[in-house]
């Protein structure tokens, strides 16, 4: 038997096998330890994407911004300018600061007379009340100015950074905003004004922290948690300890060959550790119960040399039962589960197909630490300590009349008492017998099988055997156990009912994601932004990059009508808060022309006067900023409320079409930045969601075909694990949760998890089909051998994952949310559909 051999090659092997171990942990954890983190925005988009954006930048620099503003009875007072002045002249001294744009720093255009001309928004500080009466006319009165750099009611006020977009770099942005808030907490200490903070590389400074903090806190606390329930469960330390083992060593290996292999830390690869700790507690779990489980039934021990004997002594036999029946299918729910996460390379994003791959090593890596380390450990463990082995030897020898094994078959049964294969082959090498080697019952009207209680019994250990909890779950398992076609009518029925408000909930997913809404509410971050929003402008922005095919074609006014046009249009969809472009320069430039009279304010009607008033701001970095020096390409700036960037991502479609009908024929106009970059990335989650789905469930449906080597079971086996995934998918609406770049994966990964459960329930099914027991009697044995490690691996990890709802991100928020409630749903359908529907079917298996 090959699981004997690869037992017998560990245990013999014990030493240069730790030192492997060892010696690979040491070599990954030092590259683990310097593993980046990276969430730049051309990580999660694809490379067409990225192209457009890059010529936009290329051309105008960046549009990337940092938002610094505070409320005020009036702005426009000496001591709120003088704050306004001070911040802007200390923001522009940090390196990747491009410019800072406030009251103070703002240049615009004056008009007085014939004296047209372009210069500073206000005089040089300091300036009394009186002087600052002349800079709020000529502030409100600006095209642009009221709803970018000052609240329409003079109340607000706000700094803007333009900040450098360096591609695919990301620390900077985390250095650079570390500097700024030490200005500001200075500056609140010295005037006591709040300031709000905003913009995308806020967001992205926030993720890198809160990721930070989530990595160290958060993962750890699941840790304690789970080994505290399993210690309640199993009631000894070492065995709570050596899930621990194997997952704090899978995530070292798996983190190092990330690093190794180039991936960063992003908001999605955050979930690897959860993801590791799942695969890690079921694989260790099923073997420790089932080591547990045999143990408690052993009669005798066949101790090797280099072990102790006497009281306490652990038993090898136990351990070779239990390793030879749980490393088949342990080895085959990981390669479901890697099958499941290797579905992700189907995703368009990036991140997403990474996070696929090191995904699918963390499991093989757990796998296989737990078919490596648990062993040795194990063989090296006594099943009870020597302090409870009299008194369990006692308690076995007076219970044993009371707790007979009762066959299921009828009392009249004869016996079948030929040893089993194990017990021959021990028998020809001189190894003690195996109490495996129990009679088989035969009778007329039912196959030859073991009843439950020979095949091991309860799962008991110092700490359980005989409690009410132990009791309660043994009885429930054994009700589940003994099939009922009316309860398996109902289970059925149910489950149709449940379908149809399914069928609903899945129409009704909202698909797109917003990155304030990766932030919970009442986080700073948060609601800095929605402030800032609110009062003094969006904090990003949709742009539409306008290239024509000569120079000086943005002089034409034709073509800045068109731009009028649809600047128009822009303004008039909500959560838009200002657009601007070269056509308010040069209708601000017109009206100055014309003795500020506001009927001057239109688009000359000549290519030859537009270029000629442009001249008064020719060589500006704020003409610049909006057009080639050429003239031949520009762009329109919509700046966005964030936390509307979904809502406006949704309209992209018919913006676009807008955009198309208005410019045909005059211009190429290509939309882009973070908003248009947001309405991409849904086309990709919902794709990338289905065909990870598609594809999962086909291959994981063929492995399991082809591992329990029958098409019906396989068939079978995908029916309680796809069904907790739909309707887990179906509550998403009514939860409040959109498929974003967190929950876009959760159909593969969680159909790769909850099948583990169903798995280790057939393989023990098959077996017991295999020697003889009718399919009732098969489901009653595997539900009492699957059932407690079914139940205690489902209650461990949903429970850890719902650690996860105090996680800083709701992407992560959600994921674990959902996760645990697809383990909790797989759990009701692994111990009551599973079972009817092998009822039902029973004539045909």
């Amino acid at each position: 038997m090959r699981a004997k051999r690869l037992l017998d090659f560990i245990l013999g092997h014990k030493r240069p096998v730790l030192i492997a171990l060892a010696a690979v942990t040491v070599f990954l954890g030092y590259f683990a330890a310097g593993i980046e983190f990276d969430n730049s925005i051309e990580s999660y988009f694809l490379e067409s994407d990225i192209r457009d954006y890059d010529r936009f930048l290329d051309e105008f620099g960046s549009d990337e911004i940092i938002v610094v503003a505070f409320a005020a009875d009036d702005v426009f007072t000496p001591d709120n300018f003088a704050l306004i002045d001070s911040l802007s002249r200390k923001l522009e001294k940090l390196a990747h600061v491009r410019r800072v744009i406030s009251l103070t720093t703002a240049e615009i255009v004056y008009g007085e007379g014939d004296n047209v001309s372009f210069e500073p928004l206000t005089p040089p500080l300091p300036l009394d009340e009186s002087g600052l009466v002349p800079v709020r006319n000529r502030a409100m009165a600006d095209p642009v100015v009221p709803g970018t750099l000052v609240s329409r009611d003079g109340r607000a006020t706000a700094i803007v950074a333009e900040i450098d977009h360096l591609i695919g770099e990301f620390d900077y942005k985390v250095e650079l905003l570390g500097k700024i808030r030490k200005i500001l907490q200075a500056s609140e200490q010295a005037s006591g004004r709040h300031f709000f903070l905003g913009g995308t590389a806020v967001l992205d400074d926030a993720l890198f922290r809160y990721t930070q903090r989530d990595q160290t806190k958060f993962f750890p606390l699941m840790i304690v948690v789970i080994i505290a329930v399993i210690y309640a469960m199993f009631g000894r330390w070492i065995f709570a300890l050596l899930p621990l083992g194997v997952v704090v060593i899978s995530a070292i290996w798996t983190y190092g060959f990330m690093a190794l292999a180039g991936f960063k830390i992003n908001v999605i690869s955050t979930i690897i550790g959860p993801l590791l700790m799942a695969v890690g507690v079921a694989d260790s779990m099923h073997v420790i119960a089932d080591y547990s489980r045999e143990g408690s039934g052993t009669v005798e021990s066949a101790v090797r040399p280099g072990f102790a004997a006497g009281p306490g002594a652990h038993s090898l036999d136990a351990l070779e039962r239990s390793f030879v029946k749980v490393v088949a299918p342990c080895t085959v729910t990981s390669l479901t589960t890697v099958l499941g996460l290797l579905s992700l390379l189907s995703a368009d994003l990036v991140p997403i197909r990474e996070f696929g791959i090191a995904g699918a090593i963390g499991v093989c890596v757990a796998l296989l630490l737990t078919l490596l380390l648990l062993p040795i450990v194990l063989a090296a463990v006594p099943i009870v300590s020597a302090s409870n082995d009299a008194s369990q030897s006692s308690d076995d020898a007076s219970q044993s009349s009371d707790d007979a094994p009762r066959p299921l078959v009828s009392p009249t049964a004869s016996y079948d008492t030929s040893p089993s294969p194990l017990a021959s082959s021990r028998a020809a090498s001189g190894s003690p017998p195996s109490p495996s080697a129990t009679p088989r019952a035969v009778s007329a009207d039912s196959p030859p099988c073991l009843p439950p209680s020979a095949k091991g019994g309860a799962l008991s250990h110092p700490s359980m055997a005989g409690g009410w909890g132990d009791r309660f779950i043994g009885g429930v398992l054994q009700v589940l156990g003994e099939w009922k076609a009316s309860r398996a009518g109902a289970v059925l029925i149910l489950c149709v009912m449940v379908a149809f408000p399914a069928a609903y909930g899945l129409s009704r997913i909202q698909i797109g994601t917003n990155s304030l809404d990766y932030f919970r509410a009442g986080d700073i971050v948060r609601t800095d932004t929605e402030w800032i929003d609110s009062n003094v402008g969006g904090t990003t922005s949709l742009e539409f990059f306008i290239e024509t095919p000569r120079e000086g074609a943005l002089d034409q006014p034709e073509l800045l009508a068109r731009i009028d046009e649809f600047q128009s249009y822009l303004s008039g969809i909500d959560g838009i808060t200002k657009v601007f472009s070269i056509v308010d320069t040069v209708k601000t430039l017109n009206r100055a022309f014309n003795g500020g009279a506001p009927s001057a304010y239109v688009i000359p009607g000549s290519s030859a006067q537009v270029a000629q008033e442009l001249l008064v701001v020719e060589g500006s970095q704020d003409l610049a900023e909006l057009v080639s020096s050429s003239r031949d390409r520009g762009r329109i700036t919509a700046r966005v409320e964030l936390g509307a960037s979904r809502s406006l991502a949704h309209r992209m479609p018919e913006i676009e079409a807008e955009m198309h009908r208005v410019f045909a024929g005059v211009a190429e106009v290509t939309p882009t930045g973070i908003v248009y970059l947001m309405h991409e990335m849904e086309g990709y989650l919902l794709s990338s969601q289905m065909r990870s789905f598609v594809i999962a469930f086909a291959v994981i449906s063929l492995a399991m075909i082809l591992t329990l080597r029958s098409l019906r079971l396989g068939v079978l086996a995908m029916v309680p694990n796809i069904l907790p995934v739909i309707f887990t998918l179906a509550l998403m609406p009514a939860l409040g949760i959109a498929l974003d770049v967190g929950t876009v994966m959760l159909a593969g990964v969680a159909l790769g998890l909850v099948v583990d459960d169903t798995t280790h329930f057939l393989y023990s099914f098959k077996r017991e089909r295999s020697a003889g027991c009718g399919v009732t009697q098969a489901v009653s044995i595997s539900m009492n051998e699957c059932g407690r490690p079914i139940i205690f691996t489902s209650a461990v990890l949903a429970l850890g994952f719902s650690i996860l709802v105090f996680a800083s991100f709701n992407p992560v928020i959600h994921f674990g949310m959902l996760s645990g409630l697809v383990i909790s749903l797989a759990l009701f359908f692994d111990l009551l559909v599973l079972p009817s529907l092998l009822g039902l079917m029973r004539s045909r298996l």
